[in-house]
């Protein structure tokens, strides 16, 4: 969720590893937190950052694609991986039940309503 924020943590970690490991190139900052100005005249006064995960998709479910399984649309593509990932859910809980442990908050068939998977677990 945070790379999808784009509020730039990963080039933060980058840039403390390369620091730890003496491989960041050496600078004039200062170390300290005071504020100082910057090169430019700021013109704005306050910064707005909207994060809105699950917003609207910009992918065309009715483009048809070519694939090794014929002519789909994007929309049957991804009713595929989502069987395929449920298929493998229960699997996952077949091999728990077998271990004799019980998922936290398992899914219930009725969960998995209206999507398309294989009725043999293996």
């Amino acid at each position: 969720m945070l790379a999808e924020a784009g509020a730039g943590f990963g080039t933060l970690a980058l840039a403390g590893m390369l620091d730890r490991d003496g491989l960041l190139a050496a600078g004039d900052e200062p170390q300290d937190l005071i504020p100082r100005p910057g090169h430019a005249r700021p013109r704005a006064r306050a910064v707005i950052q909207l994060f809105q995960n699950g917003g609207p998709s910009q992918m065309d479910l009715d483009k048809i694609l070519e694939t090794y399984m014929g002519r789909k649309t994007t929309a049957e593509l991804m009713d595929l991986a989502l069987g395929h990932s449920v298929h493998h859910l229960k699997q996952l809980y077949e091999y728990m039940s077998l271990a004799g442990m019980t998922p936290v908050d398992q899914l219930q068939e009725s969960d998995f309503q209206g999507v398309a998977v294989p009725t043999e677990l293996f």
